[in-house]
């Protein structure tokens, strides 16, 4: 049975943490439900593990951010590209914690 991947987090030493590429967010639409009541932001965090090549291999929400929202957020991260993480020179695996803010200008 081969060896899982190590995946990495930020402050490890010899890490240098993954470059954006593309990291974009689907369009927030306030809710109908939600007109006419105060207009508030709406705070999540997504964590994501991004491979060796720069590609997104799994999304889970640690903090939902509107449920009319949430899994358009999971799907889209899933397309993010990014250039990998490297430790020692060699591209690895890494965990990143991505806050997002919504609010009515998103």
């Amino acid at each position: 049975m081969p060896a899982l991947p190590i995946v990495y987090k930020d402050g490890e030493p010899g890490l240098v943490v993954p470059e954006t590429l593309n990291q974009t967010l689907p369009r927030w639409v306030l809710p109908a439900r939600a007109a006419g009541r105060e207009l508030r932001d709406w705070l999540g965090v997504l964590e994501v593990v991004i491979d060796e090549n720069g590609d997104v291999v799994s999304a889970t929400l640690r903090k939902s951010f509107h449920p009319d929202y949430d899994s358009q957020l999971v799907k889209s991260a899933m397309s993010w590209k990014y250039k990998p993480a490297q430790k020692d020179g060699a591209p690895v695996r890494f965990l990143k914690i991505v806050s997002v803010r919504l609010d009515n200008t998103n």
